[in-house]
């Protein structure tokens, strides 16, 4: 019964030491702002992924801005910008594999979708003013619309 007891107590001793440790949880808020938006995460902290807040934002902020970086189509600098400006035909062109991927994935849902997902229709919608290019003060005329939509298609 000794025996019992004694193990009793160690395992007692053990747990109380080990949720000791445990710090209590709590909600960690970050916020910041990127793509023209902002952003806000929040998360429970209850120590057990040992994660340093001010590091964690800082990844996150690294992410975005690498993100930002390739895929914006307000940044003329950006990949994906560079890439809708090449011209040359049937010349390849050197991208990331996260452009890559994506551009995939946008090929695949157009097809899903029947064109109704289409990522080429960016003229179309800068002549309307809701791009990267200056709001229109007029309606775009049916000439305009026409030449602008024959730039567009999955299959340009």
């Amino acid at each position: 019964m000794k025996k019992i007891s004694l193990i009793f107590t160690a395992l007692l001793a053990v747990t109380f030491s080990l949720t000791g440790c445990q710090k209590d949880p709590e909600v960690v808020s970050l916020m910041g702002k990127t793509m023209g938006t902002t952003y806000h995460i929040k998360y429970i902290d209850d120590g057990s992924l040992n994660l340093d807040k001010d590091k964690t934002h800082a990844r996150i902020e690294m992410v975005l801005k690498d993100v930002n970086a390739k895929m914006s189509t307000y940044d003329k600098n950006s990949e994906l910008s560079r890439f809708n400006q090449f011209t040359e035909i049937n010349q390849p062109v050197e991208i990331s594999s996260d452009l890559a991927k994506v551009i995939g994935e946008a090929i695949r849902l157009n097809k899903v979708t029947e064109g109704a997902l289409d990522v080429t229709v960016g003229p179309v919608v800068n002549l309307w003013g809701f791009g990267p290019e200056k709001h229109p003060e007029r309606k775009p005329t049916a000439e305009q619309l026409a030449e602008r939509q024959a730039w567009v298609g999955i299959d340009k």
